[in-house]
């Protein structure tokens, strides 16, 4: 007879990886179930619509991987993924945007797909992130090594990087932790419009393409060193 402890075992190895879907749109889930449908080795255990019932569910279904609405994350300019502290977290987007990977990228998650990416992109996504690794589309890896390969790493003492105001260096490095430019605007007590331009003025400044190398660079230069994250959701096997 099984210990309890054994039949756990027996149980998820039964229903191979385990997949909590979230997001705010009930169409998105009804998606994400029939693709992920497609693939016995993955079995969703569950799908959410809220941040609150989100953490719940993890706690009682232990996903091995949760897949979720940028939607959902946004919310809260993505403190939810960095609430997800521990869990293998892959990111479904319809806003395939340099702000949205900036903010996913530096949230720590493990796997970022635009929901209209082809059908047998997600169960490669899932199973990718499920056994440790990280999965980007090939258009977006592209765009990030694009990015990386053409910024060498600057003197500190360069003209570009000291015709920077005080606020725009900040804003340089607030892009490099993922913030968004509305999280921006409430940390500094100014307009989106005003972010925006402090934005672009970095951009131009510095020769840069896109938000997407603004990040590079802050982390190239050191700016960003931490990303912080309060460990809310603790990872399988955690001490308490």
């Amino acid at each position: 007879m099984l210990t309890p402890a054994e039949a756990g075992r027996s149980a998820r190895a039964r229903r191979g990886i385990a997949v909590l879907l979230a997001d705010d749109h009930e169409v998105i889930l009804d998606g994400l179930r029939a693709v992920l449908a497609r693939d016995d080795a993955i079995t969703v255990v569950g799908a959410v619509h809220g941040v609150p019932e989100l953490l719940d569910r993890i706690g009682r279904d232990q996903p091995d991987v949760v897949l979720v609405g940028a939607s959902l994350l946004r919310v809260d300019d993505f403190r939810v993924a960095r609430l997800l502290a521990g869990q293998r977290v892959v990111v479904a987007t319809q806003d395939d945007s340099d702000e949205l990977l900036v903010s996913a990228i530096a949230a720590g998650v493990s796997g970022y797909l635009p929901l209209g990416s082809p059908g047998e992109e997600f169960p490669r996504a899932i199973r990718a992130v499920a056994e440790g690794g990280a999965y980007l589309p090939a258009h977006v890896t592209k765009r990030v090594f694009e990015s990386f390969q053409i910024i060498p790493l600057p003197d500190p003492s360069a003209p570009a990087l000291l015709s920077l105001t005080e606020r725009e260096g900040q804003v340089l490095r607030a892009i490099g932790q993922g913030r968004s430019n509305r999280e921006i605007a409430r940390e500094f007590e100014v307009s989106e419009t005003t972010v925006k331009s402090h934005v672009s003025r970095v951009l131009a400044k510095l020769e840069l393409r896109d938000r997407v190398q603004a990040a590079l660079l802050a982390w190239r230069l050191g700016l960003v060193t931490a990303r912080e994250a309060p460990e809310v959701v603790k990872p399988r096997g955690a001490s308490a």
